[in-house]
């Protein structure tokens, strides 16, 4: 037994002619076909593809706009991290720059006295002041942002991890070559001319070699960001 494609009702499957309604039973190949045409209708194409799009369409827009701001993140971050490392050189200079002033100027000069000692040391202090108050954290908060947003993948986070150390390492020694001036231009009101000449120039050698791999290290720090 089979149903009536008009009627519903049940007739013989043999039969080609509907008993109860009196009309033709079409050949499941021409209903397929039939099927088949209604399909490729141009309504028909129409209607399933707004239904598509209306689903994806969003779907993609939205996964297009997330890649956008996740590019946009990891370049906000970069670029931050860049600009905290120009600036922290800078302040950093500025230090080197009174200790090397004063032993030009003054030291070398024998015209220090117990007034323009007194300023170099207001001056210096206050630079220093300055660097120290951003020189230890930056990196690490960037390094922290990028994890808290999963920007990078985790074996990238660890070599980023490993970049900021060796970063904050060289910080530390940048600092550390500036000790001896501290102690023969600050501590000691009796370093002769030739003592603090030689103390500068050791510690401008040991800053610009820290200067050139601490700029090498930002870099190599905002492409992995960036990646």
């Amino acid at each position: 037994m089979k149903a009536c494609v008009h009627c519903a009702e049940f007739i013989q499957d043999a039969a080609t002619v509907c008993r109860h309604c009196n009309r033709e039973q079409a050949p499941k190949k021409a209903r397929f076909s039939e099927l088949t045409d209604l399909a490729r209708h141009p309504l028909v194409v129409l209607a399933v593809a707004t239904i598509i799009g209306s689903a994806i369409v969003p779907m993609v827009n939205a996964s297009i706009e997330r890649d956008r701001r996740f590019r946009e993140a990891k370049a906000e971050r970069a670029s931050t991290l860049l600009r905290s490392a120009r600036d922290l050189d800078r302040k950093l200079n500025l230090v080197f720059t009174e200790f090397t002033n004063f032993q030009r100027d003054e030291v070398a000069m024998g015209v220090v006295t117990p007034d323009s000692r007194r300023d170099f040391k207001s001056r210096v202090y206050a630079r220093y002041e300055d660097f120290n108050r951003d020189a230890w954290w930056g990196h690490w908060q960037t390094l922290e942002d990028v994890m808290l947003l999963d920007l990078l993948d985790d074996a990238a986070d660890r070599e980023l991890s490993g970049l900021v150390t060796k970063y904050h390492d060289n910080l530390v020694a940048a600092s550390g070559a500036l000790d001896p001036l501290w102690t023969a231009l600050v501590r000691d009101d009796h370093s002769t001319s030739e003592t603090a000449a030689k103390v500068v120039a050791d510690a401008n050698a040991k800053l610009i070699d820290l200067h050139q791999q601490r700029k090498r290290l930002a870099l190599e720090m905002a492409q992995r960001i960036r990646q």
